[in-house]
């Protein structure tokens, strides 16, 4: 529609009346609001392309390293925009700051609770006595949002976590059976979809083998322009094989794992009555986002708070259970 000089206004307008709606996590669809500056930031996003910048002078072709299908082609997403090469090029370098690579801890999970859309993770370095800091935050990056551009301490999601946890810390007996029942559960799925995998993989494995055996004779016999015709294909199903059982090693890890991931009563008490004081103290944000995301599968927020989160299995079943000690 762009292509053809339609307005953005009137692209927003088709949308809203073809119901497009959007997935949440927890599985219900959602109408998100479609404006005309909604429109505009999609049109001027250059990974419909296959272009992904890291920083103002990083381009990657996503199309050289994955079987990416751009949405549109260079040529057009430059006439949709007006641009020149060296516009595209400053647009496009828009979309890879610092802020959107350094910035993953809990990337997605902090939601706006005014318009429901995912909250954007950034780093805004600040000065102190001590030299500078860095400090992390969410933002509500939704145009149609009545608190687009207003933002929230990554310090307020930690801190709730650690209240939480602290006021909740599934640390009875009644709570482990629960838990034992649910990871037994969780466990035995995970193991069954590991093993249908690994059939697969395994299948595959048989078949590139075979296709190796097959070209390596054909360059064994062959006469000089059938090896030199075939000598590509054989490197192609090696690379094919090593790959496939470096999958193989891991579906069997995540089987192995899956069989000794319940934890015993000791160790389920110790962990959670250690969680609060172990985030508290978690100074490297790989590791605090790990173990967060163990836990929780999502925070709400509205006005620089946090009004409600929604835990990971099995910790949402024992939310419901009626434990002494395990009351928010």
């Amino acid at each position: 529609m762009r292509l053809e000089e339609k307005t953005l206004q009137a692209i927003a307008e088709y949308i809203v009346s073809s119901g497009y709606s959007k997935l949440r996590k927890d599985g219900t669809r959602y109408a998100p609001k479609i404006n005309k500056q909604t429109v505009k930031k999609i049109m001027s996003n250059p990974v419909y392309t296959g272009v992904l910048w890291y920083g103002k002078k990083n381009p990657v072709n996503l199309c050289d390293l994955y079987p990416f299908a751009p949405m549109v082609s260079v040529e057009e997403f430059m006439r949709i925009n007006h641009l020149t090469e060296a516009g595209f090029a400053e647009l496009s370098g828009r979309y890879g700051g610092k802020d959107s690579i350094k910035a993953d801890l809990m990337r997605d999970m902090v939601i706006c609770d005014v318009c429901k859309e995912s909250m954007s993770a950034g780093i805004t370095p600040k000065k102190t006595k001590d030299g500078k800091t860095n400090y992390f935050y969410y933002r509500c990056d939704s145009p149609e949002c009545p608190v687009y551009g207003k933002s929230t301490r990554a310090k307020v999601v930690v801190d709730y976590v650690c209240h939480y946890l602290e006021q909740k810390p599934f640390s009875s007996r009644q709570a482990y059976t629960h838990y034992e029942k649910e990871m037994k559960r969780v466990a035995n799925e995970r193991i069954l979809e590991a093993k249908g995998t690994l059939r697969s993989l395994k299948a595959k494995l048989n078949n590139a083998t075979e296709r190796y055996e097959k070209t390596k004779m054909l360059l064994v016999d062959g006469d000089e322009d059938m090896k030199e015709f075939f000598k590509d294909d054989l490197r192609m199903y090696e690379k094919q094989r090593k790959q496939v059982q470096k999958d193989i090693a891991k579906v069997e890890q995540i089987i192995e794992k899956g069989k000794a991931s319940v934890l015993t009563y000791e160790e389920f008490l110790e962990l959670m009555e250690k969680m609060p004081k172990t985030i508290a103290k978690l100074g490297n944000m790989t590791d605090l986002d790990y173990v967060i995301k163990k836990i929780f599968l999502n925070f709400s927020i509205c006005d620089k708070k946090v009004i409600k989160s929604t835990l990971k299995s099995p910790f949402d079943s024992l939310e419901t259970l009626n434990v002494p000690g395990c009351a928010r």
